[in-house]
Formats: C-alpha cells, sequence, structure tokens
C-alpha cells in the first residue's frame, strides 16, 4: 500500500472541521521503527495507548464502524498524526469525545 500524502494536508491546526469521525483506541499501539530519511513526506504510524481519542478527516473506504484497514488521523491525547490500524479502534460520537476522561493526561 503506498502511503504518501502532504502531512500539512493531513494534520492541519484545525481539529474540528466537518466530516470529521472519532475514534477511541481499544488497544495499546507501538508502531515498528523505520527509516523515514528517503522521503520527509511520508506519514508515519503513530502510537496508541488504550482509550485515547482520535479524529480521522480523510476519507474512509472501509466500514467506519469497524474498519479493517489503516486509517489517517490525530491522536488528541498524544497530539500526533499519522497511520494507525483500524482493528485497533472503535467508532464513538462527538457526544462519546465530550465525556472521554480529560484529553492530554
Amino acid at each position: 500500500m503506498i502511503r504518501f500524502m502532504s502531512v500539512l494536508f493531513i494534520c492541519r491546526a484545525d481539529h474540528t472541521m466537518e466530516g470529521v469521525e472519532y475514534y477511541r483506541a481499544l488497544y495499546k499501539y507501538t508502531p515498528k521503527e523505520v527509516d523515514d530519511s528517503d522521503d520527509a513526506d511520508q506519514i508515519p504510524d503513530i502510537p496508541l495507548d488504550k482509550d485515547d481519542i482520535l479524529e480521522v478527516k480523510q476519507p474512509i473506504n472501509d466500514d467506519i464502524q469497524k474498519p479493517k484497514g489503516w486509517l489517517i488521523g490525530y491522536n488528541k491525547n498524544q497530539k500526533q498524526c499519522g497511520y494507525f490500524p483500524g482493528p485497533y479502534v472503535e467508532h464513538i460520537t462527538p457526544q462519546m469525545v465530550q465525556q472521554a476522561p480529560q484529553i492530554g493526561k
């Protein structure tokens, strides 16, 4: 799978756009280290901790409720943007985001 796209396009400071889908991490995920010296525009895999809240702005070509592939999004808890595995998260509503424990622990 080709995973190149402008990081600025994905990780804009405005994380309140319409069309954002929210997810909560079900499991911890630690990305494998990769040599990113070849391409500065490559979007990295990002770590997840259980209960992290993630925003996904990119069109999802997968089942929004139960994604099976990789998603590109912003981890609100860790303030990082990149790829993460869809099976490690669950879809949640904006109301559930507001009820989530304080972000940025």
